[in-house]
């Protein structure tokens, strides 16, 4: 009911963002059967705000979250059936929330406000974005296969220096040719990075089994490399092709709304140096062709939707 009052979790609506906050601090805001069950209600309560166009979600006091409380745990260890009892009243529900999440549109941040620990990072990893106070850490349980390797995502010289300098490898920005791989993002990485950094970058493709999808795919990549291209923090990438002006060109139409017509302005040349096109079968080769040598690793980006069973058929697994 909207009117039940919350006892372990907080909700309240602060301009359009629905602020969701985990409220037992002295347990380092340890989720409980009643953490959960409260969590759903204020994901309901967004749900049914029209103002409410983002959520955040944080903790009360010094931590965010440090998992499942152990008290409630303990409490069902005599039990012959506390096993299945910790799962249906705490595992369970956490996946259906994390589920909810997922599936809602609106954005989610999560606000990581100290230490997050176990089933607090798993709250965390299903947000859209993390911001993380400057003594936030994060920690999970040892998994038996070492330390997990950190990737920072990464635009501009500066921000590929602090990937140099603290991380195990770069993401790369999606509008990121094999030129501009080798000509900029190569340069500011050699000497700098430390011993097995890994560059990675999520790349567009054009698929499809049909010319109609294909035809759905290139008009949904272009709109997006002009999206891209309006950023002034990616002038640079279309300097590299003399197309400074037009993107002096999108970013005013992007301030005017002038979405479709932006992406008319890509023109051929770019949307191939941009993304790469190949029926399902031969997709997987073409981007071995394009990309071996200057990207460690590729993640498929495809920004419009895909057939079942295509990722497949291109040997890229199922999706």
């Amino acid at each position: 009911m909207p009117d039940q009052p919350f006892t372990q979790v907080s909700y309240a609506r602060r301009d359009e963002a629905g602020w969701i906050t985990l409220d037992r601090p002295a347990q380092r805001n340890a989720l409980t059967p009643v953490v959960i069950a409260e969590l759903h209600r204020a994901l309901d309560l967004a749900g049914q705000d029209p103002a409410v166009r983002a959520l955040v979600i944080t903790g009360a006091g010094p931590a965010f979250c440090a998992g499942a409380d152990l008290g409630y745990f303990q409490s069902l260890l005599d039990a012959d059936d506390g096993c299945e009892r910790f799962v249906a009243g705490l595992l369970r529900p956490l996946g259906d929330f994390l589920a909810r999440r997922r599936a809602s549109p609106a954005p989610v941040i999560a606000a990581v406000n100290g230490a997050c620990a176990a089933g607090g990072l798993e709250l965390v990893l299903c947000c859209d974005l993390i911001v993380a106070a400057a003594g936030a850490t994060f920690t999970d349980a040892p998994s038996g296969v070492g330390e997990p390797r950190v990737l920072l995502a990464a635009v501009g010289p500066r921000m590929t220096a602090a990937a140099c300098a603290v991380a195990d490898g770069l993401i790369a920005h999606p509008l990121t040719s094999r030129r501009v791989a080798q000509e900029q993002l190569r340069p500011r990485i050699a000497g700098a990075a430390r011993p097995g950094f890994e560059l990675s970058c999520p790349v567009l493709v054009i698929t499809g089994r049909s010319e109609a999808e294909l035809d759905e795919a290139r008009t949904a990549v272009r709109r997006q490399i002009a999206f891209y291209a309006s950023t002034p923090a990616y002038r640079s990438v279309l300097e590299l092709y003399q197309a400074g002006d037009l993107a002096d060109r999108l970013r005013a139409m992007s301030r005017a709304g002038e979405w479709d017509a932006m992406t008319d302005l890509i023109p051929d040349d770019l949307l191939r140096e941009f993304s790469v096109e190949a029926p399902a079968g031969s997709l997987a080769g073409t981007l071995h062709e394009r990309f071996d040598g200057v990207l460690d690793r590729i993640m498929i980006y495809a920004p419009y939707p895909v057939p079942g069973g295509l990722w497949a058929e291109a040997g890229l697994g199922a999706a």
